[in-house]
């Protein structure tokens, strides 16, 4: 597997170029502090930074291949960075909030497509702070409204653009448009429910690849993840599609490890200081641009380099239901989960259709799949007698139309039981 190749001159092993480094480490799943115990050699001091600034190439050069390189719509290099609430010890749960207009973005400057309408109305609003998460990381952006005295505007989707925030804002308030300035003073109110999901989605995202490594092996490693409302799924690395028994173990790791309530916590570190304490798994999350990183860690169990709203402790997820999975190439699997009220709404849903499919067939829960078998088994052996009945009246027909001897009557009704009387 790692081979060390001597000197012919000299007759001495010699280390590992970076390129060997680099491809050791992410493609044999094995941590830069595994290979050098088991090699002698030293870690290289810059092999961290070498390998984020080569996937950050990497996925610089797809984009401009596929046409999807970010286009910055509006510069705001010129406006002081945007206090981001979210990002405080203090204030991360903060839901209400107030803010100073620093910049309006007019509507004709902003693509249709994160204006999320077509209506001329829409604005970007830049404030000096914000309660309201971007779209980052994979994690769908907060929602709600920024308020002028008595009037509510709701807030249609919020990104990050350069140093600042920007808040889609519909100005429109019923039959009045209001005008946005400068300097104006904004309530603004996130939803909490949905800022609550979103974050409890993120923090399972990141116990389910713990326990998929746990279960699956060390190889696992994170190609990408979508926190939504609604459901989630984690991308990683696993050279087969996952089973049914692997993906109920995952999902049991998952809930054991939020049950024993590790505490969550967030730390802003130097990136060097950051890379000698936890290597380069810190980066499962994907490249972290900067010099400084936002440390999310789970219990010294799970540490990951991450910008994305947490919960305290595991125990505030509640529970995590992993839904399905699919290959999605050589090497890639998705796992679809829900956490929170998401995964009780889930389980609900599936309770009332076992609550339904007992009373529809009178029979007991643990009797419904020997009972749906013995309907579909039913269902085929009529299907295809059915088949022959109407190969049977065709050929009749056929016959009567050529011997002009038979009158055939065919009559044909749609209820379940029909009788005929003659």
């Amino acid at each position: 597997m790692m081979k060390k190749k001597k000197n012919k001159a000299t007759g001495k092993v010699e280390p590992f170029s970076i390129d060997e480094w680099i491809t050791i480490t992410t493609s044999l799943g094995l941590s830069a502090e595994k290979v050098s115990e088991i090699s002698g050699f030293p870690v290289p001091g810059s092999l961290h930074r070498e390998i984020a600034e080569r996937q950050e190439k990497e996925e610089m050069d797809n984009q401009k291949k596929t046409g999807q390189a970010a286009v910055q719509y509006y510069d705001s290099t010129h406006l002081a960075p945007t206090d981001e609430l979210y990002h405080h010890p203090e204030t991360e749960r903060a839901m209400h909030f107030e803010g100073t207009v620093l910049s309006v973005i007019p509507s004709a400057s902003i693509p249709a497509a994160k204006k999320g309408a077509t209506s001329d109305t829409v604005v970007g609003v830049i404030l000096d702070k914000t309660a309201f998460y971007p779209l980052s990381g994979g994690q769908a952006c907060d929602l709600g409204t920024l308020s002028v005295g008595p009037l509510s505007l709701p807030v249609l989707g919020v990104e990050k653009v350069g140093p600042c925030v920007v808040h889609f804002v519909e100005t429109k308030n019923e039959d009045k448009t209001v005008s946005l300035e400068t300097g104006m003073l904004l309530v603004g109110d996130v939803d909490e429910a949905r800022r609550t999901q979103l974050m409890v989605h993120h923090s399972a995202a990141h116990v389910i690849h713990h326990a998929a490594r746990e279960v699956l092996g060390p190889h696992v490693w994170q190609q990408g993840a979508k926190k939504d409302v609604t459901m989630a799924h984690l991308d990683v690395t696993h050279y087969q599609a996952v089973t049914l028994t692997e993906r109920l173990a995952i999902e049991k790791a998952a809930n054991r490890f939020v049950r024993a309530c590790h505490p969550v916590t967030k730390t802003e570190m130097a990136k060097d200081e950051a890379e000698k304490a936890y290597g380069f798994s810190l980066y499962q999350g994907g490249v972290v641009p900067g010099s400084e990183v936002r440390v999310v860690n789970m219990g010294d169990q799970d540490v990951e380099a991450c910008c994305g709203t947490h919960v305290s402790t595991t125990g505030e997820i509640g529970s995590i239901r992993v839904l399905r999975s699919n290959r999605l190439s050589d090497g890639v699997v998705r796992l679809y989960f829900v956490a929170g009220d998401a995964a009780a709404d889930e389980t609900a849903a599936q309770a009332c259709i076992l609550d339904s499919l007992q009373k529809e067939w009178g029979v007991e829960q643990q009797d419904i799949l020997m009972t749906a078998d013995r309907f579909f088994d039913g269902y085929k052996v009529y299907g295809r007698q059915v088949g022959q009945l109407r190969a049977d009246l065709a050929s009749m027909r056929v016959q009567a139309a050529t011997t002009g001897t038979k009158t055939i009557t065919c009559y044909a009704a749609e209820e379940p039981n029909p009788q005929l009387y003659i």
